[in-house]
């Protein structure tokens, strides 16, 4: 159980402690034979109602009350016999007394009154000796008319029973409610209200304007709102807060209940919550997640376990660290992506260990373990900076051969063990051979991907391929940590310490703390001791740095269940796109927001057309980073860069070589390299070798652009006391000539995102006004220097990308849709 699980439990306890005469009235009145399971759940959901519903409320409040995942029928029917039940009842203590007499409580029950007498004798053909069905109808007749007399006599007789609350829910749960409540009317189907009197309507199937036209009456004296398990309801989507206000109802309580999937997550939770409250324009604050543990707990359900991970070997490995600094030089993430690491920490012998540098390393263009872009990138390297990536690597793979692990492994293995392993490894038939040899399997063993595990349901696991759950909008489902299998799976997990662990401690931290904002609530700070929590979550926080970049992780990784989308719009054919996708998209041509089309397609409410365009084809139709720079304004200080140093109109590229050479000219190459290597490594950064400094830095005809490091060329620039204008400059020439570059796309695409959401491409605005109001979120979001835009220039920078793109959009009304996994 997890720190948060622990915590919320703990204050559950204390929170459900006090008995309350007032619940325990209206339990005893819910009809189910199952509802003392479902007792301390009820207690739960009475206790919050209290608290954000106090009887003094004069005003609206809101809640949006969702469970992490869905509950049973029973459960469901129980929940809203309870919420029906103490909304009538709370109705009639304040109702107002009528002064139409034909309108009371009274006239109703004499009314009653009269057919119970009509109904003393017993009718023609009845047989009760027979027990016909004459019989048994004026039997129940009678019965019926005597329990409704009951329920009405314990009110006023000069009550006013109207209308008061509109419980907005599914059809199947309406019927069971209305055969429920037929002779105790605690509800009654708003299309047959006028059969009994009652405070609560149940509403299937008609919109907030609907109702109104029908009967304006229900809409004037409406004081409290339910949305019961209804969002997903069309007509439902018209009874947002805003819809509400723009009639003149003096509503008190708005109550929105949700439920999740079986299938839970951080990111599925956060997905609904996001969902909710935009589409019922519901403030984060009022939202109230009740998570899986507390579900568990309340209903008594046996929760599945989660997956035990286990560690060997070191925390650190030198030749390990070596490596990453070496790929971190060399710009070569990938080779440290945890793709790549769960295909290293598979390394059991000498020769898979060949296999992998092989097809690392070697000069042939076609291997399954690399992406193509890794593959150019190396073939493009120096050869002695090529000896000293494989040499780090080697040391590193014969470390993992002798490290135990596959002894560790061995001893767990039984006849049907199933590995879980990187989807990489899946795609090389060589590769899982070399593995199934080295480990001895038969032929009951076999390996699968993480998107298999959902299927297996009972038998043993060894889980090989480590994957947290990223970082949201880089969602990764299944996981290590969030994953739950059932009681009959034997399932562990076993990794090498110095390449997991330390990430395994950053994600157990990550994902408390986006629980911990999720959950954040008023009612909780206030019965839960949050601030205690918050403490204990921070003493997670591992004191080094995991140097995750996740929109690469995302790009590489093997194991990704990813759910995708056809999309079929107007006039176009169907494309297929993944559901984290980034789409602009509108409903009215006025106001353009960026979402990720999985949650566009879930906003969709059948009603309004909605028109997209992806974000990533508009940037394949213009090189932004040719436009968006005041070239004219770099222009001026290069030139007085040149002027400065005494050079004449040298292109951009090599004016810090130029500068570089004449040092060297001046001072001899080695001390000058000796110097900027001491200079670099009191930033704690790394020269290239002296053989690379001499052929490409102090050669002014050599192709590079700039050193593949960016805090590399920045101290460069320092030490050669070049102006920081221009590596900004620089930065603008590297992306121009990686247009195509997938990670520059996605960093611009998030800052797009950004300006889309807040409203800056919406007709009618003032657009510097709104990039002035939202600069400093700009500037601490975005890493604005990766994609050459200078915090001096920000504000011009950011309104010419606006104007560059807004032309470009063309949206296109979606036509059909349809997920695939």
């Amino acid at each position: 159980m997890s720190l948060l699980d622990k915590h919320i439990n703990k204050h559950l306890l204390h929170f459900q402690n006090e008995k309350d005469s007032h619940f325990d009235d209206i339990f005893e009145l819910i009809q189910s034979e199952v509802k003392n399971n479902n007792y301390l759940l009820l207690q739960y959901i009475h206790l919050l109602l209290n608290e954000i519903f106090p009887e003094d409320i004069s005003e609206t409040k809101t809640l949006h009350l969702h469970f992490e995942y869905d509950l049973n029928d029973d459960s469901l029917l129980i929940i809203a016999q309870y919420l029906l039940i103490r909304f009538f009842k709370e109705s009639s203590n304040i109702s107002s007394l009528s002064s139409q007499n034909e309108e009371t409580l009274k006239s109703l029950k004499t009314n009653l009154q009269i057919k119970l007498r009509n109904l003393s004798t017993c009718p023609d053909g009845a047989s009760g000796l027979k027990g016909n069905k004459i019989y048994k109808n004026w039997i129940k007749d009678k019965r019926n008319i005597q329990t409704l007399i009951k329920f009405y006599s314990e009110l006023d007789d000069n009550i006013q029973i109207v209308g008061k609350t509109i419980f907005n829910c599914q059809v199947r749960l309406a019927s069971s409610l209305s055969n429920i409540f037929e002779t105790r009317p605690y509800a009654q189907e708003i299309e047959n209200q006028s059969t009994h009197l009652t405070f609560n309507l149940l509403n299937t199937k008609l919109t907030i304007n609907q109702i109104d036209e029908i009967d304006e009456r229900i809409i004037n004296n409406l004081e409290s709102l339910i949305l019961f398990d209804s969002e997903r309801k069309k007509q439902m989507q018209y009874f947002s807060l805003k819809d509400i206000n723009d009639y003149d109802i003096k509503l008190k309580k708005y109550l929105i209940i949700t439920f999740g999937t079986k299938s839970t997550s951080t990111q599925n939770l956060q997905d609904r919550i996001n969902l909710i409250q935009n589409r019922f324009k519901v403030a984060a604050e009022d939202s109230y997640p009740i998570i899986r543990s507390e579900i568990d707990y309340t209903l008594g359900n046996k929760s599945d376990k989660s997956i035990f991970v286990s560690f060997i070997g070191v925390d650190t490995f030198h030749f390990w660290d070596a490596f990453v600094l070496e790929t971190k030089f060399q710009d070569l993430y990938e080779l440290r992506s945890v793709k790549m690491m769960n295909l290293y920490s598979l390394c059991f012998s000498q020769k898979i260990k060949d296999y992998i540098l092989q097809e690392i390393f070697s000069e042939k263009r076609d291997t399954n373990l690399i992406s193509d872009e890794l593959k150019q990138r190396l073939l493009d390297l120096r050869n002695e900076d090529l000896v000293i990536l494989k040499d780090a690597l080697e040391k590193v793979l014969d470390l993992i051969i002798n490290s135990g692990i596959k002894q560790s492994i061995t001893d767990k293995i039984k006849s049907e063990t199933i590995f879980l392993v990187d989807g990489v490894v899946l795609n090389s038939k060589s590769l899982c051979n070399l593995i199934s040899s080295s480990l001895f399997f038969k032929e009951t063993n076999k390996l699968i991907s993480w998107s298999a595990l959902k299927d297996i349901k009972d038998g043993n696991i060894l889980i090989l391929s480590y994957q947290d759950q990223g970082k949201n909008p880089y969602y990764f489902y299944p996981n290590l940590i969030e994953t739950r299998v059932t009681k009959s799976i034997a399932v562990e997990a076993i990794f090498h310490k110095f390449l997991f662990y330390n990430r395994y401690q950053w994600a157990k931290y990550n994902l408390a703390q986006d629980l911990y904002k999720l959950t954040e609530h008023p009612a909780r700070k206030k019965y839960f001791h949050w601030e205690r929590l918050k403490d204990s979550i921070n003493n997670l926080l591992p004191q080094k740095d995991d140097g995750i970049i996740w929109e690469l992780e995302q790009e590489y990784s093997g194991n990704t269940d990813r759910e995708t989308i056809k999309l079929k719009l107007k006039d176009s054919k169907i494309k297929t796109f993944g559901s984290s996708d980034l789409f602009v998209y509108s409903t009215d041509s006025k106001c353009f927001r960026v979402e990720k089309i999985g949650y566009i397609i879930d906003m969709l409410d059948y009603e309004n057309k909605y028109y997209v365009h992806n974000l990533d084809e508009i940037q394949e139709n213009i090189n932004i980073y040719e436009e968006i720079i005041d070239t004219n304004q770099y222009e001026k200080e290069l030139n007085i860069i040149r002027k400065k140093f005494n050079i004449e109109n040298e292109t951009t590229g090599r004016l810090w070589k130029i500068l570089l050479k004449r040092k060297a000219q001046l001072s001899g190459e080695e001390i000058v390299y000796d110097n900027l290597k001491k200079h670099l490594e009191g930033k704690g950064l790394k020269i290239v070798s002296l053989n690379h400094f001499q052929n490409n830095w102090l050669n002014p005809e050599s192709d590079s652009i700039a050193p593949l490091s960016k805090k590399v060329f920045i101290e460069l620039c320092n030490f050669l006391e070049i102006p920081r204008g221009y590596f900004f400059l620089i930065q603008r020439i590297k992306n121009i000539s990686k247009q195509s570059s997938r990670q520059s796309t996605l960093r611009m695409n998030w800052l797009l995102q950004n300006l889309f959401n807040d409203g800056c491409f919406d007709d009618e605005i003032n657009l510097n006004e709104i990039i002035i109001a939202n600069i400093g979120s700009y500037k601490s979001k975005h890493p604005l220097d990766e994609l050459g835009i200078d915090e001096q220039y920000l504000a011009d920078n950011l309104i010419a990308l606006v104007q560059l793109i807004k032309p470009e959009i063309t949206l296109k009304e979606i036509e059909e849709f349809k997920k695939t996994e």
